[in-house]
């Protein structure tokens, strides 16, 4: 996989990701034109902490963390981590606690979710088996 797909996804799947409950169940309820509206509250709300995400974790990977180790993956889920409580401290509010906690939850998954979308995708490429050799004849 290329950096700017790894960029790609790191920055465009978290909101994505994070939303999809909501987008399934606009398609359960039968209410699709809710979509984008959803789409883009996400989008707005998350870009901040997906541009955030996705520096760092380019950062780490530029100081040679390897995408396809656990630590990617736990790095990942622990930045998803950040950005959910921090959202939900910017939320504010009477139940603070509450929205900080389930939004952090919430971004711990996100969060290991991409890492783990961006360990697949930087699968080695399978090699294919070459033919044995034929033998030789004299």
């Amino acid at each position: 996989m290329t950096r700017t797909t790894r960029v790609f996804i790191e920055l465009f799947a978290p909101p994505l990701l994070g939303s999809s409950p909501f987008l399934f169940m606009a398609i359960i309820t039968g209410t699709v034109v809710l979509i984008p509206v959803i789409l883009l509250v996400a989008y707005v709300a998350a870009i901040v902490p997906s541009v955030i995400f996705t520096g760092l974790m380019e950062l780490a990977f530029w100081r040679g963390l390897d995408p396809r180790s656990p630590g990617a993956s736990y790095l990942a889920a622990f930045l998803g981590l950040s950005a959910g409580v921090a959202m939900g401290l910017v939320a504010g509010g009477p139940s603070a606690e509450e929205h900080t906690s389930v939004l952090g939850l919430i971004g711990m998954l996100v969060g290991a979710a991409t890492g783990l979308i961006v360990w697949w995708k930087s699968a080695q490429p399978a090699v294919e088996a070459s033919p044995p050799p034929s033998p030789s004849t004299p």
